[in-house]
């Protein structure tokens, strides 16, 4: 009983440091004083409050101290967590836009349209099992009564669960680790060390996703077999 009191109080009283961060931040903000508001909501982040709100006044925070990488990051990050959010998908968009690295980071038909799907990681994934479960109900209906209205159903179904599935399967994907650059300008080696070959330079704002991370090195991957190696110094990721 006593260990469960203790587990209570320390999940209370984190919760109650972080409401106090936030509400600090928040008056920071409306202040001007955005330094100050980024280590309280910093803070947030530091008591386990990683929700969508705290990661998108982080990133406004940064944006106001012209802090593009850490924008976008942080902004990114809200958007992952509550995708039909129009203020974040509003102030990223603009970020991004406005930054030379928005012709640096690749993308295709495919993921542009994803980036866009109203659902996040977890509600991707119950969209899926929801569609999947419809699709064999109407797949069995079609075999009892040989229906021809079931089996069209569930022909819709199966390919709604493919749809499903592919869309689960990069948010999953592309939300493990990723990060943005923070230096001016970042180079890009084939391989860990400046001694390599320097293939190409990024600059403040690309987005990129890690493939591995090694000895102070990140390999990344920009799409249309963009990749290389770069200093982890010169970005924020979601990898530490």
């Amino acid at each position: 009983m006593k260990k469960i009191l203790a587990i209570l109080f320390i999940f209370l009283t984190s919760i109650c440091l972080a409401s106090g961060h936030f509400e600090l931040a928040k008056r920071h903000m409306e202040e001007g004083k955005f330094q100050e508001a980024i280590t309280e909501l910093e803070g947030c982040l530091a008591t386990g409050q990683n929700s969508a709100k705290v990661y998108y006044n982080l990133g406004i925070a940064h944006h106001r101290l012209a802090h593009l990488g850490e924008a976008i990051f942080y902004l990114r990050q809200a958007k992952i967590l509550n995708p039909r959010d129009s203020d974040i998908d509003f102030n990223l968009a603009y970020i991004q836009k406005t930054s030379q690295a928005s012709v640096e980071t690749g993308k295709n038909i495919y993921t542009s349209f994803l980036d866009k799907w109203p659902l996040n990681e977890k509600e991707s994934l119950y969209f899926l099992v929801i569609i999947a479960v419809l699709s064999t109900i109407f797949a069995i209906s079609a075999l009892i009564l040989k229906a021809t209205l079931a089996n069209s159903f569930a022909k819709v179904g199966f390919a709604l669960t493919l749809v499903a599935a592919a869309t689960y399967a990069y948010k999953a994907t592309s939300n493990q680790a990723f990060g943005v650059i923070i230096s001016q300008t970042a180079n890009v080696y084939s391989g860990k060390g400046i001694s390599n070959v320097l293939l190409f330079t990024l600059h403040a704002g690309t987005e990129f996703q890690i493939k591995e991370q090694e000895e102070g090195w990140l390999r990344i991957n920009l799409g249309k077999d963009k990749s290389g190696w770069l200093a982890s110094g010169a970005a924020i990721t979601t990898k530490k």
